[in-house]
């Protein structure tokens, strides 16, 4: 007889093979452009995650969550194992997803993969060094959390909650799970038990966020540079400006000085050497400056009047701008410093940049225009299938997600295709659901029946 621990490792080795087994054609597709590149794709911001990861260090304006997870998959020398990895957690994630249709067997599942990465940009996401895949893959377990979460297992929600804890943007669908769980529940004790099962990895995790940010600066927040984004924010929108205009000379006012000189471009007010940011310190030693200003913004009705009517503006641009290419890596930046100190013949790679030879762009932007019209129009249309139970409805959650997304990057950033892109593909998933289920006539008897499928059990221990 095997020992306590070595059984519980052969177990965990047979999981593993079996989840391996089962979704490896899923993830080949989410990870096929970085194949076919030759390399990962990167981001301005890739750099930061790299770095953060592979020094084990924390930054100032990102959680250190996603940089411990490059660590863990990229063995600190082969970024193509970070692209595998989180290829098989959003494959694991659709599986869960879809089996809320019982369209999770392999065929389909792998059928719609493959056309989800054509139409989208969802492949190309997952081939790129950033977080943003782990907010779409976070966002189709909130799904299924939200509408049948005796699906998930422990150990699924801690990977769950690592997922939505590892970029900022994210920490707000937390409670906006919470709130849609609650609404659903049949009962408030009910409802508290659900919404526990996530909070406590969800905390433990919040916890390890402040005190690595404690670390780093001395004092407990959620970010560090949060006073930095949001004045970046107000000098994007003119408010900064408009603001100093009105309360200058004062030499209680930071950056009074600089009125005339305040640029509105969001990276260069956040990142210039020689900018607002530096001349205040900084973003870690600058903070209270920022806050102030900030404060004075916030109390000024006609700095916020020019913010609001900007950030609606944004609102606007986010949800209705989408491009398939989403990422580019561009010399110069960051990301190229980072990758020649680290890894050096992952620069080499990434400077090839083979995809944007061979693969029409125009095309596939059409593509992906017509699939998201169409996939609002199927998350309508899935609401008078009846069999499908609650889980209908899961297209116009996709469509709230979206929203509050793209509000939440209007308010803090600037509009991006790549902001946009990791919840607006869930948009097509209610197309693909419609088509592969079909209208035969078993669609169509159902209408008007009130008791879902009963699909297989979760698998979901698996990981």
């Amino acid at each position: 007889m095997l020992p306590t621990g070595v059984s519980v490792f052969c177990g965990m080795l047979t999981e593993l093979r079996s989840f391996v087994f089962r979704l490896w054609p899923v993830a080949l597709c989410f990870a096929l452009p970085a194949l076919l590149n030759l390399s990962p794709f990167y981001d301005y911001d890739s750099g930061d995650y790299i770095y953060t990861g592979l020094r084990l260090s924390s930054s100032l304006s990102r959680p250190p969550f996603y940089g411990l997870f490059i660590l863990l998959s990229s063995g600190m020398l082969l970024l193509m194992g970070t692209v595998v990895a989180q290829s098989f957690l959003l494959a694991w994630s659709l599986e869960e997803f879809l089996r809320l249709f019982d369209l999770h067997k392999r065929p389909t599942l792998l059928a719609i993969a493959a056309i989800w990465s054509v139409l989208t940009p969802i492949a190309r996401l997952s081939s790129q060094i950033m977080p943003d895949v782990f907010c779409t893959a976070f966002l189709l377990l909130m799904c299924v959390w939200i509408y049948s979460p005796d699906r998930l297992s422990s150990k699924a929600l801690w990977v769950m909650a690592f997922m939505g804890m590892s970029h900022n943007a994210l920490l707000p669908f937390f409670a906006v799970g919470a709130l849609f769980q609650w609404l659903r529940a049949k009962s408030w004790r009910q409802s508290l038990m659900t919404i526990r099962a996530l909070a406590i990895p969800a905390l433990v995790l919040l916890v390890v966020l402040l005190g690595a940010n404690y670390g780093k600066v001395k004092r407990l927040t959620m970010s560090p540079a949060g006073s930095g984004f949001q004045a970046a924010k107000f000098a994007h929108t003119g408010a900064l400006q408009s603001y100093l205009e009105q309360n200058c000379p004062n030499e209680q006012i930071p950056l009074c000085h600089l009125k005339d000189s305040i640029p509105k471009d969001f990276n260069t007010f956040l990142w210039s050497s020689n900018g607002a940011i530096h001349a205040v310190g900084g973003i870690r030693d600058g903070w209270k400056a920022l806050e102030q200003i900030n404060q004075g913004i916030r109390s000024t009705p006609e700095a916020m009047q020019i913010h609001w009517n900007h950030v609606l503006n944004d609102f606007t641009y986010q949800c209705m701008h989408h491009n398939w290419i989403v990422g580019v890596y561009v010399p110069g930046t960051n990301t190229e410093h980072i990758l020649n100190l680290l890894l050096p013949l992952h620069k080499k790679a990434a400077e090839q940049n083979l995809w944007n030879r061979f693969f029409p762009a125009d095309l596939l932007n059409i593509m992906y225009g017509i699939a998201l019209v169409l996939g609002f129009l199927a998350s309508v249309m899935l609401l008078v299938i009846r069999r499908l139970g609650a889980a209908r409805y899961s297209g116009l959650l996709f469509i709230a997600f979206a929203l509050i997304h793209h509000g939440l990057v209007a308010l803090y950033s600037i509009p991006d295709n790549r902001l946009a892109a990791r919840v607006s593909v869930l948009l097509v998933l209610p197309l693909l659901i419609l088509v592969f289920r079909g209208f035969s006539s078993k669609v169509k008897s159902a209408y008007g029946e009130d008791q879902p499928p009963q699909p297989e059990p979760s698998r979901a221990d698996a990981i």
